[in-house]
């Protein structure tokens, strides 16, 4: 159990390489009960799957390896729309749906990178399986259900040789994995084959907020170890995934801002890019107003990010706005402990987001997805709804 105004962080050690169902195994090997996780995934409509869980010993160390199961031949291959509808019609949170679409959007992009074809055109083969589509959704829940609020990770083991795919023989890391890996901390060895795979690469760059970190100080409360099919070798073929309490009740941190002028872009346009730069990562997005120095009326606009996203954005914002360059800088941040928690209502369960002062006192509000869904299905305004779950009737 957490201590108070504690906040809950996992740090992850990829000597091995990474593959979504190694972090799978690694969160149910510290802790996690499957079976609530199974029965979320039966929300995607996947036809015959079944989770198995065993014990397993990689190089001496301990660990839980786990496999879907499938039943049935797969018919043909997914596209991401058909990816999507499956994921938007889970019903799962708001924030875990984003995610789990961040994921596979990642995945796509990178792979149209490298095919030199158009996102929604491709072919999703091994990364669209029954079972990697279970991976990426049940390693996002995994996750949530930890309660994990701050994630962070070691440089990233990419292995050497040759990878057999859909596409034939392929050099490791595959085309598609490597874009996928811009702007992340790499180290090259002697591992043969793939150690790092697409799957483990989109759910690391979706779920990890800062990798080598500079110093980390949290007290661990659970370590799981996930193991990959391989056996044998130098290394063991694990992942580690160690769990525990942060200590500092406030968190800082350093990102980066980009900032540029507008003084010939339309509002439509703007809000467009907006959308654009949170969907590929950005931790904020905002506009204000200025007066250039030719002057033209004009909007400075700022993004806040990772250094992580940081390339993808700014190739994203200088292919999207009719700017020349942009500035960047490193600040540093202080962020509250929050956490999003499900409460009951009369309406039923609603999600609210809860953060807690530096003296130790919480506040809590409901998401505001949540009350624009409650206005439409109630036939009431949104101060209406806001008034009745602040008093509680």
């Amino acid at each position: 159990m957490l201590c108070p105004n504690t906040m809950k962080i996992a740090h992850l050690d990829c000597f091995a390489g990474a593959a979504g169902d190694m972090l799978l195994a690694a969160c149910i090997d510290a802790g996690l009960d499957f079976r609530p996780l199974a029965l979320a995934l039966e929300g995607l409509g996947l036809p015959g799957w079944s989770l198995e869980v065993e014990a397993v010993t990689r190089g001496g160390i301990g660990g839980t390896k786990v496999d879907f199961r499938l039943e049935g031949e797969e018919k043909g291959h997914r596209h991401l729309p058909e990816i999507q509808r499956m994921i938007e019609g889970a019903r799962f949170p708001v924030l875990l749906r984003d995610r789990m679409l961040q994921a596979f959007d990642l995945l796509a992009e990178a792979e149209a990178k490298a095919h030199r074809i158009e996102k929604d055109k491709v072919h999703f083969h091994e990364v669209g399986a029954r079972d990697a589509i279970l991976d990426i959704c049940g390693v996002i829940l995994a996750f949530d259900q930890l309660a994990i609020q701050r994630v962070t990770c070691s440089d990233l083991v990419v292995g050497t040789g040759n990878v057999r795919c859909a596409h034939g023989t392929l050099p490791v890391p595959a085309p598609g994995t490597l874009y996928l890996l811009e702007g992340l901390p790499l180290r090259k060895t002697q591992l043969p084959g793939e150690c790092l795979t697409p799957t483990g690469a989109a759910l690391l760059r979706v779920l990890v907020d800062e990798f080598e970190p500079a110093e980390i100080r949290f007290r661990p409360t659970s370590i799981g170890y996930g193991a990959g099919t391989r056996d044998g070798g130098e290394v063991p073929n694990l992942i580690r995934l160690t769990v525990g309490e942060s200590l500092e009740s406030q968190q800082s941190e350093t990102v980066v801002e980009l900032a540029f002028q507008l003084d010939n872009a339309s509002g439509e346009l703007i809000g467009y890019a907006i959308g654009r730069a949170m969907e590929a990562g950005a931790l904020d997005t905002w506009v204000l107003p200025a007066l250039t120095k030719k002057n033209r009326p004009a909007h400075v606009f700022h993004v806040l990010c990772d250094e992580v996203r940081r390339p993808a954005l700014e190739d994203l914002l200088l292919s999207e706005l009719p700017t020349l360059g942009l500035r960047r800088s490193r600040v540093e941040r202080r962020r509250l402990e929050r956490r999003v928690e499900t409460r009951k209502t009369v309406w039923g369960p609603v999600r609210f987001k809860v953060r807690v002062l530096p003296g130790g006192a919480e506040l809590a509000s409901p998401e505001m997805d949540e009350v624009e869904r409650l206005a439409r299905e109630q036939g009431l305004s949104a101060p209406q709804v806001l008034a009745r779950l602040a008093a509680g009737t």
